[in-house]
């Protein structure tokens, strides 16, 4: 929810919302360490090896905008088309108990003359 309001451009990011959610992860890398409160942040971020939640923010926002909504976005001289990325593939259009299976699948041997030559594309020799 919180991140929510920064999918609508990375251009939100302003000094508040980075002190916002560093004092939301800090309290986590507090209690993940086991450290006392007088720890420095960045200390803690080291020691667990977590990234900044702003980072994480700003290229989850990023992500979002370029391949969820297909916007251009131009952030720090790097420019992101949507072009560039996969769209996202659309679910089965067909269900599957539609399909008729049993008429696909077949436990008689296959057609095989003695002199001719059998080619196996799934590697096996049968």
């Amino acid at each position: 929810m919180l991140l929510y309001r920064l999918v609508l451009g990375p251009s939100l990011f302003i000094t508040g919302w980075k002190k916002i959610l560093s004092s939301i992860q800090r309290i986590f890398l507090l209690y993940i360490n086991g450290s006392s409160r007088t720890t420095a942040t960045v200390a803690l971020q080291t020691i667990t090896g977590i990234v900044l939640l702003q980072l994480e923010a700003q290229q989850e926002a990023i992500f979002i905008n370029v391949a969820c909504l297909r916007k251009q976005i131009e952030f720090e001289g790097i420019s992101y088309h949507p072009r560039d990325y996969e769209g996202i593939m659309k679910s089965l259009t067909i269900h599957p108990s539609i399909i008729n299976i049993i008429n696909q699948i077949s436990t008689t041997e296959p057609y095989k003359e003695n002199n001719s030559l059998m080619f196996f594309t799934d590697g096996s020799k049968t």
